[in-house]
């Protein structure tokens, strides 16, 4: 088996207006520059983009089995059911494994649109900043206008 390196990417950068901001923008440096509002040297923060994976979400074991436990609760046995489900550590060990392409389907089919950021820093907006800020800005306008020149009555 041919191992793959690490491959060491750049970390994801969100912006606010200062470090102890609660919120954040996942917005390009660019994007969240191009209202115009930020000058030359005014410092705002970045801070790095922490997204927890899909499978974090997919119950493990004990859940499956506590889930099953609640489910039979709720229904037309519970009056018998009281020790259902009991299973072996090795059934317990089996059903790990089973998880583990549902944690991997999980991590490839479910986007994760929110995050936590770690290592706020002041960041002080500069020249090339703000054009590229304007480039992006008239990049948006530019698509915007197509967009509407294609949804105009012909």
């Amino acid at each position: 088996m041919t191992e793959v390196p690490n491959q060491i990417s750049k970390p994801e950068y969100a912006y606010a207006k200062s470090v102890t901001a609660d919120v954040w923008s996942e917005d390009s440096l660019a994007a969240y520059l191009s209202d115009r509002m930020t000058p030359v040297g005014t410092v705002i923060a970045r801070a790095i983009i922490e997204r927890p994976s899909a499978s974090l979400f997919v119950p493990d074991a004990d859940g499956i089995i506590e889930a099953m436990a609640e489910d039979v609760q709720g229904s037309d046995y519970s009056e018998w059911a009281d020790d259902f489900p009991t299973v072996s550590d090795e059934a317990m060990s089996a059903l790990t494994l089973l998880l583990e392409p549902i944690k991997a389907w999980a991590n490839r089919h479910c986007s994760v649109s929110f995050f936590t950021v770690v290592q706020p820093q002041p960041y002080t907006v500069t020249a090339a900043d703000i054009a590229d800020a304007e480039e992006y800005r008239r990049a948006e306008e530019q698509r915007a206008d197509g967009a509407a020149q294609r949804a105009a009555p012909r």
